[in-house]
């Protein structure tokens, strides 16, 4: 098993990936700085006001589950490639969200997303980066994994390619306020939502609810697929990008409600175009 942490911030290391070629789409040549990130994190008002409307219309459900509701495809494995953590997490929410919007499950390309939409390939990004970059350039379409297989587990990605089948359209990219509260509305009313975390305890989770995770830089980016509040501890149920030989079959459990490994700081979700 390897651990490859990602992607939210720049990392030294060992190995670093070198640079894919863009081909026609040019990829931006800035270096990602999480504190330029987390400074740049404003929530979307127009998204908080719908969430606010939601939950005092609808309330909560007590627990909720997109695995076991059909809108989320089987765990991958990032490999070497740090910044696959970001590219898989993109590729989960905008599924899921897709899955809730269109009621149609499409996997989606995570090459794609290092290749082109990363803003330093397998060295690093962020979700809302990588979604920005298909808004601007391929008006928010994304291929599938089918047309565009993974195909950077060794550190390198390929070259991008705008040959492909599109999956899925964004039309937009939210970031949500810190509160799990959000985070829980958003995931019942939308879908999956990508959260940053500070992943440097998870090398040694084998299964349960994690209630001890430390929080100090976020690190690893992954997908809030649900939570269960009548669970004691009360939970999220995460999806992760290292194998199914990790953790519970390829997701963690974390206790909800105290910020367990920052994952309320940077939470982001898109919208889809209804087809």
């Amino acid at each position: 098993m390897r651990f490859a942490f990602c992607a939210v911030v720049i990392l030294l290391l060992v190995g670093a990936a070198t640079t894919a070629n863009a081909s026609s789409r040019t990829k931006p040549s800035r270096p990602f700085q999480l504190a330029a990130a987390r400074a740049s994190h404003k929530a979307d008002p127009e998204h908080m006001a719908a969430l606010a409307a939601y939950h005092q219309t609808h309330g909560l459900p007590s627990s909720i589950n997109w695995v076991a509701m059909g809108g989320v495809t089987p765990v991958s494995d990032q490999g070497s490639c740090g910044g696959g953590c970001v590219a898989y997490a993109v590729t989960a929410n905008v599924e899921g969200v897709n899955f809730a919007t269109n009621h149609k499950l499409v996997p989606l390309s995570a090459e794609e997303v290092v290749a082109c939409a990363m803003t330093d390939g397998c060295c690093g990004g962020f979700p809302s980066d990588a979604i920005q970059w298909f808004l601007t350039h391929t008006n928010g379409k994304i291929c599938t994994a089918a047309s565009m297989p993974y195909n950077s587990s060794d550190g390198i990605p390929g070259p991008c390619s705008t040959n492909c089948t599109t999956g899925a359209q964004v039309t937009k990219s939210i970031n949500l306020p810190k509160s799990e509260l959000a985070i829980a509305t958003s995931l019942v009313m939308n879908g999956p939502v990508a959260v940053a975390v500070d992943a440097t305890t998870w090398q040694l989770y084998t299964g349960g609810v994690f209630a001890n995770c430390t929080y100090s830089q976020l690190d690893h980016t992954a997908v809030a697929v649900g939570y269960d509040d009548t669970h004691n501890p009360p939970y999220w149920l995460i999806k992760n990008s290292w194998g199914t030989s990790w953790g519970e079959n390829g997701y963690i459990r974390i206790a909800k409600g105290s910020n367990q490994c920052g994952v309320k700081e940077l939470a982001t979700t898109v919208q889809v175009k209804r087809r």
